[in-house]
């Protein structure tokens, strides 16, 4: 099937949203060691539009600065109010459960600098990365082929028509 990857892990959807999540780069290892956790969930701070099914790309803070990883979200967001959570970042954000389904070894083009020398003129997000994002309509096609293409395979998958 088009668009799947080792393990049957669906990387292009054409319904749904995407979004950048940002996170620290304390939280590497989650995606280094993904086979570690590929049954777990856990919470992710995110946008209030999120719905189960959605795609996050995992983009951490210097000095990673790059995409690391690619999360599904898991189910709907709620307002962290309470406090719930060990770390403060989270205190009063919306979260959203998310599961990681694959990392992304370091590739220049994954990095902020890559990324702003690709789409920077049209995705403000790359001048000023401050917080997560969705991404926006337009650039979404060359940023799924950019992501797919960092993937490691034996053999391309088939691009047929459904």
């Amino acid at each position: 099937m088009a668009g799947e990857a080792k393990g049957g892990c669906v990387l292009i959807k054409p319904e749904g949203n995407y979004y950048i999540l940002q996170g620290g780069p304390e939280n590497l290892g989650y995606f280094e060691h993904n086979e570690d956790y590929q049954d777990e969930q856990w919470w992710w701070s995110g946008p209030k539009s999120a719905k189960p099914g959605d795609i996050a790309f995992i983009y951490l803070t210097a000095p990673v600065s790059r995409i690391v990883g690619r999360t599904e979200i898991m189910g709907e967001p709620f307002h962290n109010m309470a406090k719930i959570f060990d770390n403060p970042m989270m205190d009063n954000r919306w979260c959203v459960p998310v599961k990681v389904v694959i990392y992304y070894p370091h590739r220049f083009e994954l990095t902020m600098a890559g990324l702003r020398s690709l789409f920077s003129k049209d995705w403000p997000w790359l001048r000023y990365p401050r917080g997560g994002t969705k991404i926006p309509a337009h650039i979404l096609p060359p940023f799924l082929e950019l992501i797919d293409s960092s993937l490691p395979r034996a053999s391309a998958p088939s691009r047929s028509a459904a």
